[in-house]
Order: structure tokens, then sequence, then C-alpha cells
């Protein structure tokens, strides 16, 4: 149901006179109505005859135009969403040539579903972000003017799009919902103070994000001739091969965001993804906590800057998925890292690491997110805790071939992390190193190995 009245609620946004027909034949079925009964009431029986005649025409209509009418459409004009990946593979064929970006990927077979991702990053916005360099931030609503007319201008094959995707969801039983979505309207800078820079943020929502980052790796086809109705990868971000902006695209570009967590048992928390969830592709290993960034996260937060935004957003993830329910659990979250997702548009993600006030034994998954099996938990307990045993856990999960693209740039950008690879001077990341690992583990935190 929750599905359902998502995909027409969108709908009717973008369909704006259907909307008000749906309103003007609203209020005949209720004078309908109304004069049914007020004709019963006087013994007319022409006049209830005439009320029961326009209430079941209303009815009707309502039936077909709003539930209907798609359904026939479908059934005989059937479309299928099918890969469109050659604009995004000239772009990482581009990236390897010159080198843009620092580049990671997964590939394999996971459950026998083919695996696939590839993340674009730059080493010195990382930096930024692990010195904990503040942006302040403003919302842009010319940017979700830009994306609202981009979709309206494309709207009837990306409604056909929508449908598809919505029909497969119901057949499936995976969750199709529309939230409301804090996106990311500019890139971060590389480049002069954080505190000179004002990052902006823009509202859009999960079916935005579906029609213009997700379809830009996919094309619409008809089921009857094989024709190519729609390709998407026609908007993918890209210029000669070279990925662009985020401010110069016109896509809506949520902000994904993903944490590793810490237990005060010395506990790395890792979950299995429940192959029900919309945005799996298979029964990966992923972090304690990931998802996408909630508007509601902007006031909700009562913060001012980018990183406290952004971690509220983390850790509201990480309590969903794992069920805390004292807010006091969560000792406290940095941002460590940023990447673009090619797959999905090359949207924006940022990774997170956090330390719990918490044993292992008080998490649980939610099972709409999460597997259930074995508790639905893949937690490595960091023994000696220390930076050398840490590292060495991380570079084992790094072997993996289980592993959600999210969860391998977490574990990349946790080991570039806790090695305080943006600090230059030695003493400083000696000093670095230390603190990096008395947050993570508190006071349990070995300066040397353990034996």
């Amino acid at each position: 149901m929750k599905n359902f009245l998502a995909y027409h609620l969108y709908h009717l946004r973008y369909h704006k006179g259907k909307a008000v027909c749906s309103v003007v034949n609203g209020i005949f079925l209720i004078s309908s109505f109304i004069s049914g009964l007020a004709a019963l009431h006087l013994d007319s029986s022409l006049g209830f005859v005439m009320s029961l005649i326009v209430f079941l025409f209303s009815v009707g209509w309502s039936v077909y135009d709003d539930f209907l009418k798609d359904a026939l459409e479908a059934k005989k004009n059937p479309v299928d969403i099918r890969a469109s990946t050659d604009v995004m593979n000239k772009v990482i064929e581009t990236n390897s040539e010159n080198g843009f970006w620092a580049e990671e990927s997964i590939d394999g077979t996971v459950d026998g579903k083919k695996v696939s991702g590839h993340a674009f990053y730059k080493p010195e916005i990382n930096a930024m972000l692990c010195r904990g360099d503040q942006y302040q931030v403003q919302r842009d609503r010319d940017a979700e003017r830009k994306v609202h007319a981009f979709i309206a201008q494309n709207r009837d094959l990306f409604f056909r799009f929508l449908y598809r995707k919505f029909k497969l969801a119901q057949a499936e039983d995976k969750g199709f919902y529309n939230e409301r979505k804090l996106c990311l309207t500019d890139d971060l800078r590389s480049d002069g103070r954080a505190a000179d820079t004002v990052v902006c943020f823009h509202r859009g929502c999960y079916f935005d994000t579906y029609l213009t980052n997700i379809c830009s790796t996919q094309k619409l086809v008809d089921m009857n001739n094989g024709e190519v109705l729609y390709d998407g990868s026609r908007h993918y971000p890209q210029k000669d091969g070279e990925l662009v902006t985020l401010e110069t695209s016109n896509l809506n570009n949520e902000i994904g965001i993903s944490t590793l967590a810490f237990t005060n048992d010395g506990y790395l928390v890792l979950w299995r993804q429940n192959a029900k969830s919309d945005n799996t592709s298979g029964e990966l290993l992923v972090p304690s906590g990931s998802g996408s960034a909630d508007w509601d996260d902007w006031k909700n937060s009562r913060a001012d800057t980018f990183p406290a935004i952004i971690a509220y957003s983390m850790e509201r993830e990480l309590r969903e998925e794992s069920r805390i329910r004292n807010t006091e659990t969560v000792s406290g979250t940095r941002i460590i890292g940023y990447f673009r997702w090619l797959e999905k548009g090359a949207k924006p993600e940022f990774v997170g690491v956090t330390r719990l006030n918490c044993s292992i034994t008080n998490l649980s998954p939610d099972n709409s997110e999460i597997l259930v099996r074995n508790n639905g938990s893949e937690a490595v307990q960091i023994k000696g805790r220390t930076l050398e045993e840490l590292d060495r856990v991380l570079g084992h999960l790094l072997e993996k071939k289980d592993l959600s693209l999210p969860l391998k740039m977490n574990l990349i950008f946790l080991r570039q992390y806790i090695a305080a690879e943006d600090q230059t001077d030695a003493e400083a990341r000696e000093a670095a190193k230390q603190e990096r690992l008395s947050f993570i583990f508190g006071q349990a935190a070995q300066t040397q190995k353990t034996e």
C-alpha cells in the first residue's frame, strides 16, 4: 500500500491537469452521494436513480483514470528497463587514461547475481574531511526548480520508467518509497579555505533520484519490437568522456551516507543486506549504517555546518538499521571520505566512522533492510585494539568478494584515516594516528601492538 500511494501521489505532482480532474470528480462523487441520500429522504425515485448514475460514473472514472489507465497502457505497449552503460564506461576509460579522479570498483557474482560498482574520489577532498574542516550550508531553491523542470520536460517517458519500476517492486515484494531527501547541489571544493566555502543543498525525493540519477545508466525498451524508447545515458553527467560537476548536471543527486561503527567491546559492526531492499543487488556485506540523507536531517540535527548535518544522517541510519533506541549509545561520528557512485549517475556519497557506547550484543538488525541470519551480524572483533591489528582486519575484509561498493569505500577510507595520510608532517601524523585510534576504541585503545 505504501508503494501504491507513493507512486500515485508523485504521478499527480507532475500531472496537474489530472489532479484537477480528480478533485472535480471527487466533488461530483460526494455531491451525487449527498443528492442520492436527499432523494431517498424525499422519496424521489427519479432523483435517486439520477444521483446513483452520477455516483457510479464518478467512481468508475476515478478508478479508470487513477489506477487502470496506466495498467492498460502497460499491457498494450509493454516496456522493459535494461542497462545502458556505454557512456558510463567511456567516462571510466577516459579517467583511466587521464587520472582526473582516483577510482575503485567491485566486480563479481554473489548468489548468482552480477555485482559491479565504480567509485571516483579525490584524495585532497578526503584530506579536508579527515582534518575536520567545516563548511557552512544554505538551501538552493533554483536547483530544486531545475530538477523539477527536467523531469517535467521528459515526463511521459520518465513515468513509463517509474510505472515499470513500481510494478517490478510490487512483484518482487520490494520497498519502493518516495521519501524526501537532502541533495547536494554543488561539489566540495579542494582548494581554498573551507571556512570560505558554502555548500548548497536542495530538497528532492527518492523518485526524483530514480528518474534522474538511476535512470542515467538505463534505457526503456519496447518489448513488442525491441525499440529503445528512451536512453537515459544521454543525460549522464559527462562531457567528452569526463565526469562533470554536480551543479552542471540536471540530476537530483541525493546524498548517500554510510558509516562503520565500533562497539565498546572492540567489534566492527557489519551487516548483510536483505535482498528485498530496493537498493541491493544481492545479499552483500554492508556498513553498520548506510542509506541516504533525509531532508528532515537538516532540521533535526539543529546544525548549521555540513559535517554536523551529514554525521547526524549517518547516526540516524545506524540507529534505524541496528535498532539503537538510546541516543546516548552513539558517542560520536566523523566523516572520513567522499566519492561519487558512477552506476547511480555519479551521485555523491559520504562515509564515516562511529563509536558506540554499547556492546555488540545490544545491537539487532532491522529485518526490512538487513538479512536476519545469525542475527544478521558479520561483526569482526579487533582483539588488540591497535593500529596494526585494525589495519590487518581492514585489509582482510577488503579481500572478500561480497562487499557492497559503500562498504569497500568505507574500508579503504578508514585505512587511510587511521594512517593519517592527510597529515604531511611526520610528528603531526603520529599524533593524529593515536588520537584517531582513541576516538575509535576509547580508553581501551593501545599504542603498541599487543602480543
